[in-house]
């Protein structure tokens, strides 16, 4: 009986919790990141991974919340083709699969094929030519955020 109570009491007060903040404050769940006004400029989001995978792994959240927002154009760039077992052309095809689901479309997609920033957990890239790289793509891009 114990048992029991150790795990349906503090569901209880949790949920409680929970529908206490949604009915006081609304807001934070239906939060706009960007609103959508008319007279305003789009905003350019741009996201930024190191390999294929990494954008739906830790953005897709983000990005499937921003494409609601008539208001907000999303690019991705993904810096290599995630070549490191041989498999870099099957790899930036899975990319762009992936990126179309979260509702981005291809011309929304930037993947960086240089050997400078090779997929090889033994070799550093140069944080230089990492920053030259990504300060051409933000204003080529007209930029405003980038995650």
């Amino acid at each position: 009986m114990s048992v029991i109570l150790q795990i349906i009491v503090p569901l209880l007060i949790l949920s409680a919790t929970l529908f206490f903040w949604t009915i006081r404050f609304p807001q934070i769940f239906t939060r706009e990141i960007f609103p959508q006004t008319e007279d305003k400029k789009p905003n350019n989001v741009l996201f930024v991974t190191a390999h294929p995978d990494d954008e739906c792994m830790f953005f897709a959240p983000t990005i499937l919340a921003l494409k609601k927002n008539k208001n907000v154009n999303i690019n991705l760039v993904c810096f290599s083709t995630g070549d490191a077992h041989g498999l870099g052309d099957m790899r930036k095809v899975e990319l762009v699969n992936s990126a179309k689901k979260l509702g981005l479309d291809a011309s929304e997609i930037i993947i960086i094929d240089d050997l400078a920033f090779p997929d090889d957990i033994k070799k550093a890239w140069d944080p230089v030519l990492m920053a030259k790289t990504l300060e051409s793509v933000i204003v080529a891009g007209k930029i405003d955020t980038f995650k």
